[in-house]
């Protein structure tokens, strides 16, 4: 079941991340928001393979969520990065029209 979740989750995030992808993509191509869409357009396309990097550098008995959130309260700047840019993720699809 636990592999069940997993790759639910990473379908889900995929699927999201192509959609911020295609969204950035016309918001640029209308001519809105263009630094903020380009911006987006490259950090998603990084992300999802830094988030990998991360995940691969986790002990294998140890959750994702738990071994992000150890790091994110240890102060590791993988997680501080990975945390910071998917908030900006968020507020950009609450600010984009």
């Amino acid at each position: 079941m636990d592999s069940l979740f997993s790759i639910l989750g990473w379908s889900l995030y995929v699927l999201l991340a192509a959609v911020t992808l295609i969204k950035a993509f016309i918001t640029v191509l209308n001519g809105k928001k263009l630094i903020s869409s380009s911006f987006v357009s490259g950090l998603i396309m990084i992300l999802p393979l830094t988030l990998f990097l991360f995940i691969m550098n986790r002990p294998v008995d140890m959750g994702v969520l738990n071994y992000f959130w150890e790091e994110l309260l240890e102060g590791a700047w993988s997680a501080r990065y990975l945390a910071f840019f998917h908030l900006y993720l968020v507020l950009w699809w609450l600010h984009v029209k």
